[in-house]
């Protein structure tokens, strides 16, 4: 019997067929292939698989091809590739230079007490360092009786002559707050006319702490220098009060502690004499004193330094500093601040006058909506929210003269709009 050719054609297209279908299971063994008979199965397929016959890659390679991109880019995924270590690794050394910042100098630097106030049982420090453009003001409260939440400065003075908000500060977390007033000098805040104060959370009605901020001569800020590896540097601000001095004394951590501080005779080093005043211990790196019948002029001769001791060995100094003579401290006297006000959309008054070469001072409170009390040529444009005050201070230029535009940004259009004047005297007695 004569078998027909279209016979033996499905027979060879069968056999291709069965032939591929082994090659592509040999890459893929099954867990019982390779259990059973590792050594025959595993083998042979890594062998064979690598070289198919021409046939066999032509046509079952097209129609295996499908499900091979998901058995890629899991071995791909478990191989990291030359570019995917860097990226994730690169970011982490940008950051670092950023944080870097110069100390400042003591004359930039401010530390006061806040009081507890109303059996709040919160007391604490407020420091504010100047910084280029503004002002850092950095606080701190112990836990207490009450928790505090708002926090501002005030005008006044704490107690009955406390008067409204001129800067708000942000609110208490945790006992601490930090803020940056943009383009406000520690030297516009320091005239015996402004106080730190803090309020209740939940009712701001109710102070729970309050500390002035001092006139400028009346207050003097010493840099604490480390001592013996100890790592601990900061600030030391003696404030003339009635009747006394505060002293308020701030380290940062170092691998050394201090406890012990004093006032000592002499200068640091081994000039260091016997101990004068007793100081307050630290505590987590602070400590307040208030030295009864001690004036700031007796201190400042040029004979008297902070000293600090190591907790548990007194006879180890962790850092010291300086208290100078008056004739190094002389201080020019600030300016009285004009008082401006941006009220109705007009600015009152609408004539200031200022004199050429010298330092313009004004005090800006803005109410019913916020304004701006910008001068374009002098390049000052400072933005007061409403029911704010503001200190502005800026630099009139030697040679000017006349009238300057004055204007509120915001609604300085139209003919009924915020502008004023800002008139120089040039110095020849007229405006």
């Amino acid at each position: 019997m004569q078998l027909p050719r279209r016979f033996f054609g499905w027979v060879l297209l069968s056999v291709l067929l069965i032939s591929a279908l082994a090659v592509a299971c040999g890459d893929q063994p099954t867990p019982t292939a390779t259990t059973a008979a590792p050594s025959s199965m595993s083998g042979p397929t890594a062998t064979v698989a690598p070289e198919p016959e021409s046939t066999a890659t032509t046509v079952p390679e097209a129609m295996w091809a499908t499900p091979s991109p998901t058995k890629i880019p899991d071995a791909t995924a478990l191989s990291p590739t030359p570019t995917a270590a860097p990226a994730a690794m690169e970011p982490t050394t940008s950051p670092t230079p950023a944080e870097v910042r110069e100390r400042p100098n003591p004359e930039d630097v401010l530390t006061i007490a806040l009081n507890e106030l109303d059996g709040s049982g919160q007391s604490g420090w407020a420091t504010l360092t100047a910084r280029d453009g503004g002002i850092e003001v950095v606080l701190s409260l112990g836990e207490g009786t009450l928790k505090s939440e708002k926090v501002h400065i005030h005008s006044g003075q704490c107690g009955a002559d406390l008067g409204g908000v001129v800067h708000g500060l942000t609110d208490f977390t945790d006992g601490n707050s930090v803020t940056t007033l943009e383009g406000v000098s520690l030297k516009s805040l320091m005239t015996g006319s402004f106080a730190v104060n803090a309020h209740k959370a939940g009712d701001p009605k109710v102070y729970t702490a309050c500390g002035n901020i001092p006139p400028a001569a009346e207050t003097l800020t010493i840099a604490l220098n480390e001592l013996d590896g100890s790592g601990q540097s900061g600030w030391a601000t003696l404030t003339a009060r009635d009747g006394g001095i505060e002293v308020v004394l701030s380290l940062g951590e170092g691998t050394l502690k201090s406890e012990k501080v004093h006032i000592h005779s002499g200068q640091c080093g081994a000039d260091l004499g016997g101990v004068v005043h007793g100081l307050t211990d630290f505590t987590d790196g602070n400590s307040v004193t208030t030295l009864e019948g001690v004036s700031l002029k007796s201190l400042m001769t040029g004979s008297f330094a902070v000293n600090a001791h190591k907790a548990g060995d007194p006879k180890v100094y962790t850092a010291c500093g300086n208290i100078p003579g008056a004739e190094t401290m002389a201080k020019s006297p600030i300016k009285e601040a004009t008082m401006v006000t941006l009220r109705n959309f007009q600015i009152v008054p609408t004539v200031l006058e200022v004199q050429a070469g010298e330092q313009a001072r004004f005090s800006v409170r803005s109410t019913g909506a916020g304004h701006t009390f910008t001068i374009p040529a002098f390049g000052v444009n400072v933005r007061l929210p409403a029911g704010i005050t503001r200190i502005v201070e800026f630099e009139v230029p030697d040679g000017t003269s006349g009238d300057i535009q004055l204007l509120c940004r915001f609604h300085s259009s139209g003919s009924g709009g915020m502008v004023g004047k800002l008139r120089v005297n040039n110095g020849g007695g007229a405006y």
